[in-house]
């Protein structure tokens, strides 16, 4: 294969070529991916436990974690959210957790308030919690 000025790459032929540019491209694109990812240093984490009713479905559940997970999309302060169903590797455990990381402790009072979370609280969460089984705790980072 020859180069635009004509010039010869040696033993590459098209194909490799080829697989040498998607490489660097897709490379290029994780690199700006992950950079986007963490282009906000948290500073604050915010973690959140509750069990579940016992009428709660696993559709429920799963359509909760969704929801909770979703909300990065809609809420700008966080930097980062976790959340998931409880293995049951131990009895007593809580049937959730959520960790959402934030910049400030300033950012984690705008998503406290944010419509997007209020909306995840009333419309996912709320309806299959057990009553008073709800903690949380913000911590420094």
């Amino acid at each position: 294969m020859q180069l635009f000025n004509g010039s010869s790459i040696g033993s590459f032929d098209q194909q490799s070529m080829i697989l040498l540019l998607v490489a660097v491209v897709v490379s290029f694109l994780l690199g700006g991916a992950t950079s986007m990812l963490t282009r906000k240093k948290a500073t604050l984490r915010h973690c959140v436990m509750g069990k579940f009713t016992v009428s709660a479905t696993e559709e429920q559940k799963q359509a909760m974690i969704v929801a909770v997970l979703g909300m990065v999309r809609d809420i700008p302060q966080i930097c980062k959210i976790s959340a998931g169903l409880d293995e049951s590797l131990a009895d007593g455990n809580h049937g959730f957790a959520a960790a959402v990381d934030f910049k400030s402790a300033a950012d984690y009072l705008i998503y406290a308030k944010h419509p997007a979370h209020l909306a995840v609280i009333s419309n996912n969460i709320k309806p299959i919690l057990q009553q008073g089984t709800r903690t949380a705790v913000q911590f420094k980072l």
